[in-house]
């Protein structure tokens, strides 16, 4: 009964390391997803900004 219970802890304690680690992942592509938009974002808005000054 005591190997049973063990085992199960290590498996619950697996599972949770896994949605923990696949939770981080997904944290970390959003962060680089986000910061990519703010990048292009930004070009663009430098890109209008000189556009605007070679008009006048």
């Amino acid at each position: 009964m005591k190997e049973e219970a063990f085992s199960q802890k290590d498996l619950a304690e697996d599972h949770y390391k896994e949605m923990y680690l696949t939770m981080a992942r997904a944290a970390e592509k959003a962060i680089r997803i986000l910061q990519k938009a703010q990048e292009e974002s930004e070009e663009l808005f430098l890109a209008q900004g000189n556009e605007k000054e070679s008009e006048e």
